[in-house]
């Protein structure tokens, strides 16, 4: 195998440099695809081209399937893999799904064998790549999925077979630990799925999607808290004086405070979810996109983030509103948790005072319209009017409470002021602790008269 495959690696790059050099094969594809695009037809090519391509992507994926563990073939392997990545997207479409279907297989069973940044960036674009086909797309979910179900494969497995447990954990101990690199690729890719950047949303896709980037963040979050430093060897491959044990502890591990590690990484997260909360056409996204997003929030160490990344979530959150029922009551109570945790925090900088006025506005503009709109039932008040105010009234009683305001400015204050009397306007203040404490005094002083 070892003398064969750079023979063969030589032979497929002569191939491809005289494919993609030759402007009437090129041509004769783009022809192709704009006939297929204009009528909604498919056509395929009549010339041996297509179908040599498809049978050197196939060796390639079997011999990456096969091989990938050997160390004297893997990096004919992967500058096979770096050729296939080169290909045009017309290219790869006419490769229907044997692609996906090699990528996913390789992704399961080798994923351990990628233990540099240079592999994961290479699976990650391939990955990307493919995903915009539509016959490889289930092919690359499912791939990714079950890459993370082997990764963390114990009491937490997600098909809860236990056939399929032991099978995962054979394949576990017979791979080094996933590493965080490859743990951000896998997020990079599963992102596209939440937010419709690879393809329409598919619904049956994008709740799994979050719960896989869920489970992923984490493991970097804590793998880094943790974890020993890694070391990187001349070749650029990436070690680790931890075990494997170690590691599969940490991705296990749910009682340590997460710090972001991944600016960037997590706000594309918590992007992708805000879109999610907002869908128009699947409230079962929305609700899934709302359920991930109060976690990631409400775990995130506040000073582990600069402060306009916190801005940015907040004013995609009060942008706008979500469109069904019973998402926008769940939206109001994340909200409510979102600024009673961050209220304080961001107060106590002087410069984001103005920001947070603006945040304070629109965020009573939503409790308002969920007043409205809550009451305008043909039942009198709605689950949202009820809903809202409960959670308004708690929101109130905390920020108006003297301790709460650490800063000593007040901000909280006036922003529990500016909540209640939104209430007031609905005539539904009536939980709020001041309002209460003011009956009570009425109360005392008639009877005392």
């Amino acid at each position: 195998t070892s003398d064969i495959l750079p023979m063969f690696l030589s032979q497929l790059k002569s191939i491809l440099a005289f494919v993609l050099s030759d402007d009437k094969i090129i041509n004769d594809v783009n022809r192709i695809h704009s006939r297929n695009d204009k009528d909604g037809t498919k056509q395929i090519w009549n010339k041996r081209y297509p179908y040599l391509l498809e049978r050197i992507v196939v060796t390639v994926m079997r011999c990456c399937i096969h091989f990938f563990d050997l160390h004297e073939v893997k990096p004919s392997l992967l500058s096979s893999l770096h050729l296939i990545e080169s290909l045009p997207a017309n290219f790869v479409c006419e490769l229907w799904g044997r692609l996906g279907c090699g990528l996913a297989i390789i992704l399961r069973s080798s994923y351990g064998n990628f233990n540099c940044k240079d592999d994961w960036v290479l699976m990650k674009k391939l990955l990307e790549k493919t995903a915009q086909s539509e016959p490889d797309r289930g092919f690359i979910f499912d791939g990714i999925a079950c890459c993370v179900e082997v990764a963390s494969s114990d009491e937490n497995c997600i098909s809860g077979d236990s056939s399929s447990s032991q099978n995962n954990e054979d394949i576990k101990q017979s791979l080094p630990p996933l590493l965080p690199e490859g743990a951000e690729a896998l997020i990079g890719v599963l992102l596209g799925f939440i937010s419709g950047e690879h393809c329409e949303v598919n619904a049956c896709i994008r709740g799994p999607a979050m719960g896989c980037v869920e489970k992923l963040q984490s493991f970097i979050s804590r793998s880094n808290s943790l974890a020993p430093a890694a070391v990187t060897d001349d070749t650029g491959v990436i070690s680790s004086s931890g075990s494997s044990t170690q590691a599969d502890s940490i991705l296990h591990s749910t009682n340590i405070p997460v710090t972001v590690s991944n600016e960037t990484l997590w706000m594309n997260n918590a992007t992708a979810l805000c879109k999610a909360c907002f869908s128009t056409n699947d409230p079962t996204s929305a609700m899934h996109g709302v359920d991930h997003l109060q976690r990631l929030l409400l775990t995130t160490n506040s000073e582990s983030l600069k402060d306009n990344y916190w801005f940015d979530v907040i004013d995609m959150l009060t942008s706008e509103q979500p469109t069904f029922e019973n998402v926008r009551v769940q939206h109001c109570e994340l909200l409510g948790k979102v600024l009673l945790v961050m209220l304080p925090y961001l107060s106590s900088t002087k410069e984001n005072l103005k920001h947070l006025e603006e945040v304070v506005h629109r965020v009573s503009s939503i409790v308002g319209n969920n007043l409205r709109d809550g009451r305008s039932t043909d039942n009198g008040v709605g689950i949202l009017f009820e809903k809202t105010v409960q959670i308004v009234t708690n929101m109130t009683n905390v920020l108006c409470m003297e301790q709460f305001d650490s800063s000593g400015v007040g901000f909280c204050s006036w922003a529990g002021e500016t909540f209640l009397s939104e209430l007031k306007k609905f005539g539904a203040a009536g939980g709020s602790a001041r309002m209460i404490a003011a009956t009570s005094n009425t109360i005392k002083i008639d009877v005392v008269n």
